[in-house]
């Protein structure tokens, strides 16, 4: 082995190689994972530490550290399920050049009869096409370990490394017992989630293929509701409805709420309430809504009176001209002051005189 002070010397000085490579290839595999539309929750990074690096040269007692070590720069990956641990490795196969001889599959290396950390390690490069281009070329030579795990495999990994837990050789009896059956507790955990989401998966596919078809027989739930209202733009032509990226589930429970109290339990009584006078009003008249406010417009629509009495629930503070143009096209103005006096509240904005339909 080289002099220590020169090895210990020339790492200091290549750290920030290594810093700069571990935030490229970040960029390109969080990159790669949105354009392939992949789940994932993160993708970090970490360049080895001076204090690792000489622990693991006097632990693996390496002759030439900087030709013998693979993982002076890390890439963690953590993924929901299994499933997308798999999307991912062939991801990350495709995309770079694989050094087969140093990349290990850690479930693979427990045994039949063992359970533990699990991860899937990957020694790369970044591959002929990478290296050739000249923002890359500084880092034709370079290799880097791409780590991925699920969410569960991240925690008990980062736990064991904590604890110092690795291996449970040398701790008591009792301790070992509990210590592998939280591991394999963890593991079914991880199988049965999988299992969950990909049925989660299959139910979603078969409601939009069931409404598609115009089977609405169906009860009402956030899946079939969110679908049901896709149904509504692309196929009845409501064009003021906007589909949310992230629904706030508190939102959503109370929507259904509403709905279930307005005595409506499957999505085919909802879409008898969708006439063709609605849709025409709605086009005309409606703001751009959310699917909560378009379903909400749907049921006073519908009876107004009913709503207020049975649903509303003060969940909402009140209404715009808008929508009250659309419901003086059904209803006398004089029912939202009965609706108003009845619930003691201030609900509908004053409205102006003008031409109704």
């Amino acid at each position: 082995m080289e002099n220590k002070e020169s090895i210990i010397s020339l790492y200091s000085y290549k750290q920030n190689e290594y810093k700069l490579l571990c935030e490229i290839i970040k960029s390109i595999i969080e990159n790669l994972l949105l354009y392939e539309k992949i789940h994932f929750l993160s993708v970090s990074s970490r360049v080895k530490s001076l204090e690792s690096f000489i622990s693991k040269i006097k632990r693996k007692k390496y002759k030439n550290p900087f030709k013998e070590m693979t993982d002076f720069a890390g890439i963690r990956i953590i993924c929901y399920i299994e499933d997308d641990v798999k999307s991912v490795s062939k991801l990350i196969e495709k995309s770079f050049n694989i050094l087969e001889n140093f990349s290990v599959n850690k479930k693979n290396t427990l045994g039949l009869d063992k359970v533990g950390y699990q991860s899937t390690h990957y020694i790369c490069s970044l591959g002929e096409k990478r290296k050739n281009l000249p923002e890359y070329s500084k880092f034709s030579n370079q290799i880097f370990e791409v780590q991925i795990r699920t969410i569960l495999q991240h925690a008990w990994a980062e736990l064991s490394h904590d604890r110092n837990y690795k291996s449970s050789k040398g701790l008591p009896i009792d301790i070992q017992r509990r210590f592998n059956l939280i591991s394999g507790q963890l593991e079914i955990a991880d199988r049965e989630f999988n299992i969950l989401v990909n049925k989660i998966d299959s139910y979603k596919l078969n409601v939009k293929d069931m409404i598609i078809n115009k089977n609405f027989d169906i009860e009402i739930n956030i899946t079939t509701l969110i679908e049901f209202i896709k149904y509504c733009i692309n196929f009845l032509g409501i064009k003021k409805i906007q589909i949310s990226n992230n629904l706030d589930m508190e939102t959503v429970d109370t929507l259904i709420q509403e709905i279930h109290d307005f005595e409506i339990s499957k999505i085919s009584e909802l879409c008898i309430l969708i006439t063709k006078n609605f849709i025409k009003l709605y086009n005309l008249y409606a703001k751009q809504t959310t699917e909560s406010g378009f379903i909400r417009d749907l049921l006073m629509f519908t009876d107004i009176e009913k709503y207020f009495k049975n649903s509303w629930n003060n969940h909402w503070g009140g209404i715009e001209k808008d929508l009250k143009k659309i419901l003086l096209n059904k209803y006398n103005k004089d029912i939202f002051n009965k609706i108003e006096n009845e619930l003691n509240a201030n609900i509908f904005f004053e409205v102006p005189d003008f031409a109704f339909l």
